[in-house]
């Protein structure tokens, strides 16, 4: 439509009801000289309240002048969702999205009211409304706020004057030549892919220095209405100075960090690569290391280890290589093996350094909530070998689930939410995240064995080691070898395989006189079971299997 407003104010058309004391339709008004588009649909928002979409034009209308105005509804809130054109070209607007996906229904009850509404009168004039059953497109748009211009094409062409040629010219190239509608069609093809392809790449977001540093001031006993001395940029005396030639800003920060100067860093960095080995750090306090934590227990170890990591150009993969060689590292984690023959020995040698400060013996932990998990799904045969992609969320209590490589990523790629939180992994003292943990807990609890026996994720795991146990060989004692090697990573002793025998023909009698509880047993999860091996037979090596899994040595310790 045309509009030739005489005042900043009014109403152009609506089609406006209401729904539970909300608006619900569609208006088009002037509010203080700038077009305002509201589509208010039925969906309400979180809160109980209606968000309508709402369009502010950033170009003004003229007062007394003709302006050419169309609404584009695509029946989407997202691009290109609701449009405002002003003399054919799209308006660029101050937008108000709803909360709703999609743009849903905004049909009631009213009539149209075109030049107001119903208790008002637009002030001016509008001609030529045009109502169409679909959303025309831009060039559409442009054409009708330019079909004023084929009247150039009424004056024969000899007698058009220069100005009249030239309107004649551009209306001809922009609507009705051939090659030139073929052209612009190829270009908006293009420009369509492009915006899918801007579309799809990922956001990151970038920070960029301030034109001038922000100001600081040291504040009298903390009151900020009395500000004394600037402050400006740089790094504690007692830690070196930023590098020469660096800025201060990040960038310089950011070097002083990894300077050869820095003392700090490099020793944080090597005390917690030490905990994720050897259980705890060399300075036991891994998340606060300075003066007020606790000393290190060998710290001319930590210092050359720092030293190394620096002149090695902070070569992690060479620092882990380092440690895992390492005689230390390397040492058994039974207390008989290391201390001595008798007993006497090794109950001195405990009682002097129980949390083996001292490293007299190999680290023996409980392993993290995630590699718990990702070493059950490894030795069972499910973990799945992707690399990146998305985040993806594995079992949780009381959802069915269909089967999906999903299911078996790594932990590093489960979707972590507060409210969606993996009680699972919560049980071996993984965080919420809600705030940042640089040392982790370790607690040990009789959930975390009901977990191992009970949850999903490790029945599931025990029964497809189970399988791959009984695909290794049809003897029983065949199988509890394979079992027990790919499960500990060694071979068992004698006592051990007897052991597991007694175990298997005591699950086997169970069994076979409860075939209803050794199906539902070995068809938990969304993989299904192998159908070659009779469910009493699996269920049975499913227990084994999962004693395996789950208690390191068991055999040993009972």
């Amino acid at each position: 439509l045309w509009i030739g407003p005489a005042a900043s104010n009014g109403v152009i058309f609506s089609k406006m009801g209401h729904q539970k004391l909300h608006p619900l339709g569609l208006s088009l008004s002037l509010t203080n000289g700038h077009l305002r588009l509201e589509v208010a649909h039925e969906v309400f928002d979180f809160d109980g309240t209606m968000v309508p979409v709402i369009q502010v034009s950033a170009e003004a209308i003229p007062l007394h002048e003709w302006t050419h105005v169309a609404v584009v509804l695509d029946g989407s809130r997202r691009k290109p969702g609701p449009g405002l054109f002003i003399n054919g070209q799209l308006a660029e607007t101050e937008l108000a999205f709803a909360s709703a996906r999609g743009l849903p229904s905004i049909r009631n009850h009213e009539p149209l009211w075109l030049g107001g509404g119903p208790s008002s009168v637009f002030p001016g004039w509008i001609d030529d409304v045009r109502i169409y059953d679909r959303a025309i497109t831009p060039r559409e748009v442009s054409l009708l706020a330019r079909l004023r211009e084929g009247a150039a094409f009424d004056v024969p062409l000899a007698q058009r004057s220069p100005d009249q040629q030239l309107v004649a010219s551009r209306f001809y190239r922009d609507f009705i030549s051939p090659s030139y509608a073929a052209a612009a069609e190829e270009v908006s093809r293009i420009e369509q892919e492009k915006a899918r392809f801007e579309e799809s790449l990922p956001l990151v977001m970038v920070m960029r220095e301030k034109p001038s540093p922000p100001a600081a001031r040291v504040l009298f006993r903390g009151q900020y209405d009395a500000p004394r001395d600037w402050v400006t940029a740089g790094v504690p005396a007692a830690l070196g100075s930023l590098p020469p030639g660096s800025p201060t800003n990040r960038l310089g920060l950011a070097r002083w960090v990894v300077s050869v100067e820095n003392p700090l860093t490099a020793r944080v960095l090597v005390n917690r690569v030490w905990e994720q080995l050897f259980g705890t750090g060399l300075v036991r306090t891994s998340e606060n290391l300075g003066v007020q934590s606790e000393p290190p227990s060998h710290p001319e170890l930590l210092d050359w280890l720092a030293v190394d990591l620096v002149q090695h150009r902070w070569d992690l993969k060479g620092l882990l290589r380092t440690l895992v060689t390492s005689s230390t590292y390397l040492q058994t984690s039974s207390v008989q093996g290391t201390a001595g023959a008798t007993s006497a020995a090794a109950t001195a040698a405990l009682a002097r350094d129980p949390e083996n400060r001292l490293l007299w013996r190999g680290p023996r932990f409980r392993l993290s909530a995630e590699a718990i998990r990702d070493q059950a799904l490894a030795v069972s045969g499910l973990l799945s070998e992707q690399v990146g992609g998305p985040s993806v969320t594995p079992y949780l209590p009381g959802e069915t689930r269909q089967f999906s490589p999903d299911l078996y990523r790594r932990s590093v790629y489960t979707f972590w939410q507060r409210t969606r939180f993996n009680p699972s992994l919560a049980n071996f003292d993984a965080p919420s995240r809600e705030a940042c943990t640089v040392k982790r807990p370790r607690t040990n609890t009789p959930v975390q064995a009901l977990t191992l026996l009970n949850e999903v994720t490790y029945v599931e795991a025990a029964r497809r080691l189970a399988e791959r146990m009984m695909h290794h060989a049809p003897q029983p004692e065949a199988r509890l070898r394979r079992g027990f090697e790919l499960a500990l990573g060694r071979t068992p002793d004698e006592g051990e395989l007897t052991t597991l025998r007694r175990m298997l023909e005591q699950q086997l009698a169970r069994y076979r006189g409860q075939e209803a509880a050794a199906r539902h047993f070995v068809t938990q999860g969304a993989s299904h079971p192998d159908p070659s091996f009779p469910v009493a037979e699996l269920a049975a090596h499913t227990m084994v299997a999962s004693a395996l899994l789950n208690l390191d040595e068991f055999v040993t310790k009972n």
